[in-house]
């Protein structure tokens, strides 16, 4: 469940004509600071289905105003 105005976590459908090499979907992308407004910003996220880890590009961090943590805070994360 989404708390306060965070986006709702959902799954993703993707439909192309033929085949494709590169599967990407817009994404909301904010950082949870408690008691405040989320400043929720879209990008175009690219997904590699093999991955072990994420990674967000500099334009994004800068965006957004993030800051860099040791040991990473996971939340939204849609599992089934």
């Amino acid at each position: 469940m989404a708390q306060g105005n965070a986006p709702k976590v959902s799954a993703f459908t993707s439909k192309a004509n033929g085949r494709r090499n590169v599967l990407t979907t817009e994404v909301s992308v904010f950082q949870p600071i408690p008691n405040q407004k989320h400043k929720i910003e879209k990008f175009l996220a690219i997904w590699d289905t093999g991955a072990t880890s994420s990674v967000v590009t500099p334009a994004v961090v800068k965006k957004l105003g993030l800051i860099h943590l040791e040991k990473p805070i996971y939340t939204g994360l849609a599992l089934k």
